[in-house]
């Protein structure tokens, strides 16, 4: 069965290449491919023939841990771009098949993928090119390449599924684990072949911990939960996206707060982007700046029952609540760790905090947006919204080089109050072209 899938994924390749441009594309990715193979395995001879010299001989090594890094790190960040890309399951549990030759034919099907093959002609080129430690360069490549990208589909596996609570711990504990044995064991050659074994019985047993929609349609528990956790939680257009956003914001900050206990140094050295990874940005951008897009149903339930602005408020505020706590846990659990001034930390926060709340109901009723899929190509929420969340970041992050700039915290409060405002008084007005806006096929 294995090798049938493999057939079938070979044919629709070269069935791709009828297309001329298709052709021409795929023959220019692979000379480019085959160049900067060439180019990085030159380079790395370059060092190596000054082998006498110890500043070159640690070049080499540095330029191949490197190497090695990229390839992990962009197999890791493959699900991010453009867009966040949910994992594919196209063989469910009731296939007359074992899980285990499920699970093997689901992940040798992922590296079929294009990505594979030209990353692939990369390493196999600098590794011809190369004159010594060709060996070690390749193995120790594509052990980073599989462990990353079996790394990257158990992380997935939390995002994109709901899992038993077996799978969801030993998913974390597995998570854990590998990092923090890259982090303080200083022999990562015995890592790099260990990881990706160890990832991928991790992955299957994840993979047999899916609660499958079908089973779950047929048998359903009756418990009380919040519903404002279930307006989150059980909408996977709102799920999928702030579970992405906590990830990458936890994983950097936490990446960040170790380079300072380490090195003495930040990842960003206090930078626009990182005090936009510290401000609750991500939350709005990715949700709450389209508040209708995402709930459009509860918005015509409260359309047709005439419900006033000013009622409308309290639900929404209380379902943004959650995420606000979540925001605030991740941020103040690590920060302050690596900041140390407190009040700067708080004052940029909270302003920043209620200026987005405020303005993403004005966003939401002026410049609403159809959500249609998970992860929309064309992005979730609007530009302007993203746009002036920037400038409120850049602005306040101002207050880290002078005290003056405190004074401009009333003006953003002030900015906060307008755009409530205006979202209140044209709402009435702008309810009908929300409504074709929102339903438009």
């Amino acid at each position: 069965m294995i090798a049938s899938l493999f057939w079938i994924n070979l044919k629709r390749f070269f069935k791709s290449l009828k297309k001329p441009l298709e052709l021409l594309g795929q023959i220019l990715l692979f000379f480019v491919a085959g160049f900067y193979g060439f180019f990085a395995g030159y380079i790395l001879n370059e060092f190596e023939s000054s082998k006498t010299d110890k500043l070159a001989n640690s070049q080499a090594n540095y330029f191949i841990v490197l190497i090695i890094s990229f390839v992990a790190l962009i197999t890791l960040l493959r699900m991010f771009r453009p867009t966040y890309i949910p994992q594919r399951r196209f063989l469910l549990k009731y296939y007359p098949i074992s899980l285990f030759t499920r699970y093997v034919a689901t992940v040798l099907t992922d590296f079929q993928k294009s990505y594979f093959f030209y990353l692939s002609i990369f390493l196999l080129t600098a590794f011809v090119v190369m004159k010594n430690d060709k060996f070690y360069f390749l193995a120790s490549a594509f052990g980073a390449l599989i462990g990353a990208h079996l790394l990257r589909r158990l992380i997935q596996y939390l995002i994109d599924f709901k899992l038993k609570s077996a799978g969801i711990l030993a998913s974390i504990s597995s998570i854990l684990i590998i990092f923090l044995l890259f982090w303080f064991i200083e022999n990562h050659d015995i890592l790099l072949v260990l990881a990706p074994i160890f990832l991928f019985f991790a992955g299957f047993f994840a993979d047999t911990q899916i609660i499958e929609n079908r089973r779950q349609e047929v048998v359903r528990k009756k418990k009380q939960t919040n519903i404002y956790w279930k307006m989150l939680w059980n909408n996977k257009k709102i799920r999928t996206p702030l579970i992405v956003g906590f990830a990458l914001k936890l994983i950097i900050l936490s990446v960040d707060l170790v380079m300072v206990k380490l090195e003495g140094k930040q990842l960003f050295d206090g930078k626009f982007i990182y005090w936009l990874l510290v401000s609750p940005t991500i939350i709005f951008t990715y949700v709450f700046n389209n508040t209708w897009g995402f709930w459009r149903s509860l918005w015509v339930n409260f359309a047709l029952q005439s419900t006033p602005f000013n009622k409308i408020v309290p639900i929404i505020f209380r379902a943004l609540l959650l995420p606000i706590l979540a925001d605030i846990i991740i941020t103040f659990s690590i920060v302050p760790f690596a900041w140390s001034d407190y009040v700067f930390l708080f004052s940029f926060y909270f302003t920043n905090l209620l200026f987005l709340i405020a303005f993403s109901f004005l966003w939401s009723v002026i410049l609403p947006k159809p959500i249609n899929q998970v992860i929309p190509k064309k992005g979730s929420t609007t530009p302007w919204g993203a746009f002036a969340s920037f400038i409120a970041v850049g602005v306040l992050s101002l207050m880290t080089m002078s005290d003056w700039f405190y004074f401009l915290i009333p003006l953003f409060l002030i900015l906060a109050v307008i755009a409530f405002k205006v979202a209140h008084d044209i709402y009435s007005e702008k309810k009908y072209k929300l409504f074709e806006t929102l339903f438009k096929e």
